[in-house]
């Protein structure tokens, strides 16, 4: 009996020791995140915290066509490049204090940045490669929290002075990526955020002719006036023959998508084009089961900035 309790004894003194170290080590690993939050060196002031916790796939699609180009089309409030660079800023900030706010034991985020086609520049491809950044417990450091954003603006920079450079625009085919590669880009478990910023348009050399009934895998402005969607009634026009985007895809409910940018061709004289676009994108999204999304003009940054940081952490 009496051996009994002497075990019995030591038992109890094992699992008190592991409660102790184990308290002591949460006690630990709490007190180390909290310095961590100390020592963030930027503002997150009005970041929304309750979703702090979700896994963020941060996808961005860039439409470096000649949309961007300065000469061939310019602003002069803003130059359409600087507004996407502006975008990107905001979205980069958002992800920073996503990760800056989540408990480094939960980290499993990523964002990237890229363009489809792939460019046939060894440079700009080596820049986006660069914009890849996937996060979790074992390899965040607090300096590259800090980081993020500051690498964000020069890589994307230096991707927009290559892409103006540039002496041949092939444009973005926006409609191949969602027939080949969009679903590639889901993440189980993670809100997967699509930002895609394009003036709309949608075209590629390679599906000029592809279409069914009335809906095309290209659509310009040129078709857009094809179409006569060029007056009040173009909203009737459009429901009446069924003229739209051709689904590229389908089941895409775990995908969220947010397009910037929306842009009519300068040599337009459609004054309801911009409304146009913006329809035929919500009924494309739609129609291939995208669930959330936002489609928003060529905006001043800075008009956006809440907008572009509320759709991505909500």
């Amino acid at each position: 009996m009496k051996n009994i309790n002497i075990n019995f004894n030591r038992i109890i003194g094992i699992i008190l020791s592991i409660s102790i170290i184990a308290s002591l080590s949460t006690c630990k690993s709490d007190k180390e995140e909290k310095k961590t939050k100390k020592e963030i060196s930027f503002d997150c002031t009005g970041y929304n915290k309750n979703n702090s916790n979700i896994n963020l796939n941060i996808n961005i699609l860039l439409d470096l066509s000649d949309r961007i180009n300065p000469v061939k089309n310019p602003n002069k409030t803003m130059p359409y490049y600087k507004r996407d660079m502006g975008y990107i800023n905001s979205i980069s900030e958002a992800f920073q204090c996503h990760i800056a706010n989540k408990k480094l034991r939960k980290v499993n985020d990523q964002i990237k940045v890229f363009v489809e086609p792939e460019s046939d520049i060894p440079e700009l491809n080596e820049i986006l490669n660069e914009l890849k950044l996937t996060y979790t417990k074992n390899n965040i450091t607090l300096d590259e929290i800090n980081d993020i954003n500051s690498l964000y603006n020069q890589n994307i920079s230096d991707i927009y002075a290559i892409a103006i450079k540039q002496k041949k625009y092939d444009g973005s085919n926006i409609w191949g990526f969602f027939k080949n590669k969009v679903k590639d880009h889901i993440k189980d478990g993670s809100k997967n955020v699509l930002v895609i910023i394009t003036d709309g348009y949608i075209y590629d050399k390679q599906n000029t002719g592809l279409r069914k009934g009335n809906k095309l895998a290209n659509f310009t402005s040129k078709t857009i006036r094809q179409f006569k969607l060029n007056n009040s009634n173009w909203e009737k026009t459009m429901q009446e023959k069924k003229i739209g985007i051709l689904p590229a895809n389908e089941n895409l409910e775990n995908l969220e998508v947010l397009v910037l940018g929306l842009n009519v061709n300068k040599k337009s004289k459609n004054p309801y084009e911009l409304e146009v676009l913006k329809k035929l994108w919500e009924n494309w999204l739609e129609e291939m089961g995208v669930k959330k999304y936002e489609i928003k003009t060529a905006d001043l940054p800075s008009n956006l900035d809440e907008t572009i940081k509320k759709f991505i952490t909500e």
